[in-house]
């Protein structure tokens, strides 16, 4: 093989791969957009509103050691 050949088939790797992290990536935006949207529709806008306030002033935590983050 040349490595021209190598240099070919390298190139072609990287660009599956950045592809399939992309349409991961897109998929991933898909699904959240849908379960907003699935909730946003069981709520009422004041309930919605109040939750997205408390996610967004809550701190986040550490699941597996249950302690907050610093």
């Amino acid at each position: 093989m040349t490595f021209k050949n190598v240099a070919g088939m390298i190139v072609a790797i990287v660009g599956m791969v950045i592809y399939s992290w992309a349409m991961e990536l897109e998929k991933q935006s898909i699904i959240a957009a849908k379960a907003l949207n699935s909730v946003k529709h069981s709520l009422t806008e004041e309930e919605f509103e109040l939750l997205k306030e408390g996610v967004e002033t809550t701190q986040s935590k550490d699941v597996e050691l249950g302690r907050t983050k610093d």
